[in-house]
């Protein structure tokens, strides 16, 4: 045993600076193409800063974008009168678009002559 000298004062009784746990990934920026991006966090807690990233960022989502054709040109409506429809198409060129491939419209919507 060593004796305690007098008018002694603590020292280093701070917490040493720690790392929180890493933030879950955000969503991804963009739900295809290659710009997406996910981000995670930290907080450094403690007195003198933590060595590292307090962010870190991955690439997400590097798939082609989906591309739909242009809408055809309408097709003829079949009747003069009476009601009828007509349909414009397009196509899915590039991936799994959404939506659907056919617009539908009424033509000819006046009432037929003696009805």
């Amino acid at each position: 045993d060593f004796p305690i000298p007098r008018n002694t004062l603590p020292c280093n009784q701070h917490f040493c600076p720690t790392w929180s746990d890493w933030s879950p990934w955000t969503r991804c920026s963009s739900t295809c193409g290659t710009t997406g991006t996910q981000r995670a966090t930290r907080v450094c807690h403690g007195t003198g800063g933590c060595n590292g990233l307090t962010e870190r960022i991955k690439t997400c989502n590097r798939i082609t974008c989906p591309v739909w054709s242009t809408w055809s040109s309408w097709t003829e409506c079949p009747r003069t009168c009476g009601g009828g429809v007509i349909t414009s198409r397009r196509v899915c060129e590039v991936g799994t678009c959404p939506g659907s491939y056919i617009r539908t419209d009424s033509c000819a919507s006046q009432r037929c002559p003696g009805k």
